[in-house]
């Protein structure tokens, strides 16, 4: 008896009787997506419980491949560099808009 994955749509052949899923990975996102709060607020503790640990691991990650991250960091750059100077562009100049608004008194913060 094949059945279609609940998340992805895929057909597969279930294990048991109740299997509604093809993959763990299909369980956790469609049960993610059901439980939101209890996921967001369960990886906040998480997080909250472990960010000396977070801190202490990326600094030394940092460290040891220092060479390697600044020389993928500066090809990202010239290889993108027209996008990234039109991005900074435009932030400053809208920016600039806001800040004259401000002075003037034409108004508040814009939406994003």
């Amino acid at each position: 008896m094949s059945r279609r994955c609940l998340h992805c749509g895929t057909p597969f052949e279930p294990t048991k009787g109740n299997q509604r899923y093809c993959k763990k990975k299909c369980y956790a996102v469609a049960y993610c997506a059901a439980n939101w709060e209890r996921c967001a607020a369960r990886r906040a503790a998480n997080r909250a419980a472990n960010r000396a640990r977070e801190v202490k691991y990326q600094a030394a990650y940092y460290a040891a491949n220092r060479p390697r991250i600044t020389k993928l960091k500066t090809a990202h750059y010239t290889a993108n560099r027209a996008a990234i100077l039109k991005q900074k562009a435009a932030y400053r100049a809208a920016k600039r808009k806001r800040l004259k608004d401000l002075k003037t008194g034409k108004g508040g913060r814009t939406k994003r």
